[in-house]
């Protein structure tokens, strides 16, 4: 009789512990995921354009006329309509994606990618907005054919889909590679300095839009 009380007991209390342990709150350990940090980011411009770059060792930077002239010590805006008669495209605003301990001393020390917007409110077609300005201001001084020929950017090429055209010019320092993209009432040029960055340049260029 004792000990089938004893044996009762035992399963009472096996039973109690067992609801006791499903009642109680659980030990919740917090795991905190280590996320790793973005391999991309993602550069979207007020002007409605976009395009992803590396997130390490990269920024983007404005640039434009201004930084340009003070780089240069000239005023190329004033000297093509000194020259042409009439002045160069209107400039709405540039960006460069350069190494982010780079400094930006001079033309030839730019990122792998610098894009330059302008104007182009008669929906220019790529070819005739580069008869009438050519590579301003990067190439000065080549103002009508067939001088300017040979910078004339002839080889087809898309940009993340869009229809663009580029030439390489191989004299410069970096061989420089321009590429023009004319998206509704805008166009866009990329100097594109390829050198170890062909792949930032390629991620740039692949997510344009």
């Amino acid at each position: 009789m004792l000990k089938l009380i004893i044996l009762l007991i035992l399963i009472a209390g096996l039973l109690l512990g067992y609801q006791f342990i499903n009642k109680a709150p659980k030990d919740v350990s917090v795991l905190k995921t280590v996320q790793s940090a973005p391999s991309i980011k993602t550069y979207k411009d007020p002007l409605g354009f976009q395009f992803e770059y590396p997130a390490k060792g990269f920024e983007v930077v404005p640039d434009g006329e201004e930084n340009y002239f003070e780089i240069t010590k000239t005023d190329h805006r004033k000297n093509f309509t000194g020259y042409v008669g009439y002045p160069p495209p209107a400039f709405i605003k540039g960006v460069s994606v350069k190494k982010a301990d780079a400094r930006l001393a001079s033309p030839s020390q730019g990122g792998p990618v610098t894009l330059w917007v302008f104007d182009n409110p008669d929906k220019s077609s790529i070819d005739s907005w580069f008869n009438k300005y050519w590579y301003y201001p990067f190439v000065w001084g080549i103002f009508a054919q067939p001088g300017k020929g040979h910078i004339y950017p002839t080889i087809e090429a898309t940009v993340s889909g869009q229809p663009a055209k580029s030439v390489i010019v191989s004299y410069q320092p970096g061989k420089p590679e321009f590429t023009y993209v004319a998206n509704r009432d805008k166009m866009f040029m990329f100097k594109i300095i390829r050198g170890l960055d062909s792949e930032v340049v390629n991620q740039v260029l692949s997510s344009f839009k």
